[in-house]
């Protein structure tokens, strides 16, 4: 059974892909999603909720996490989109 994600999630997630069709080579961490890529779509959103939207992304094969040697997590759109 799929599980339904909340529409404010699922607008935080169209947001972030509508970033990457003019940014198609961004990548940056969660807090730098919120901050740049969302910018005022993310107004009254938490963190959480950003997180909660860049992992549905993953899940679905649309980004793609990287771990960078310091252990810092970045998320890129995936070479499959």
């Amino acid at each position: 059974m799929s599980k339904t994600i909340p529409v404010p999630i699922e607008r935080l997630a169209d947001c972030i892909m509508q970033y990457l069709v003019s940014h198609p080579h961004a990548a940056d961490t969660v807090a730098g999603i919120k901050n740049w890529w969302l910018s005022g779509a993310a107004a009254g959103r938490s963190d959480n909720d950003v997180e909660t939207a860049v992992r549905v992304l993953v899940q679905r094969g649309m980004l793609e996490c990287r771990t960078l040697p310091d252990g810092v997590r970045i998320y890129a759109r995936s070479e499959r989109v």
